[in-house]
């Protein structure tokens, strides 16, 4: 990660299949970074990760 990146996880949401699998999680995040100034900037953000359903590999358990 960047120098002087600092974030926070707002919410955390996490959609599944009927079988009980993760097929979709989508975590809201603040980074927040100091510059040379003094001031903040501010990024609001959503990470959206798919499973690969297709993927039958289960070493990453």
């Amino acid at each position: 990660m960047k120098k002087n990146l600092k974030y926070s996880i707002l919410e955390d949401l996490m959609y599944q299949t009927p079988e009980g699998l993760m097929e979709v999680r989508v975590p809201q995040v603040i980074f927040t970074k100091e510059i040379k100034d003094g001031q903040t900037i501010i990024h609001n953000a959503r990470i959206v990760t798919h499973v690969d359903e297709k993927n039958t590999n289960s070493s990453h358990c």
